[in-house]
């Protein structure tokens, strides 16, 4: 059995992601604590290079962390996922639309 090597402490909390048969070059920045995860992908496309990218995703990763040091980590993270979240589509706004006038 070989031993996995473990990342360094720069790169906790990020990997990257490069797949030649998907749109999807860059890192994901996943941080996990009581409970609760925050995960973001960073693409390469929006910063212009793998590099630059990463940076950004160490950014992220580390004002994440440093905002749990101050304040519990279930609402940091909550909150971050709540910042980042996708604007609900047309179809989601009907479904739940829907489903509030089934349930009044």
């Amino acid at each position: 059995m070989t031993k996995k090597p473990h990342r360094s402490p720069i790169d906790k909390n990020l990997t990257r992601y490069t797949r030649e048969r998907t749109s999807f070059q860059g890192w994901r920045v996943c941080i996990s604590r009581q409970g609760t995860m925050f995960t973001r992908y960073i693409p390469d496309s929006m910063y212009g290079s793998g590099e630059a990218a990463k940076e950004a995703a160490k950014q992220l990763r580390d004002e994440i962390l440093a905002a749990i040091a101050a304040r519990p980590a279930k609402e940091v993270l909550e909150e971050y996922r709540l910042k980042f979240q996708r604007p609900a589509t047309k179809k989601d706004a009907q479904t739940n639309r829907a489903a509030a006038d089934e349930n009044p």
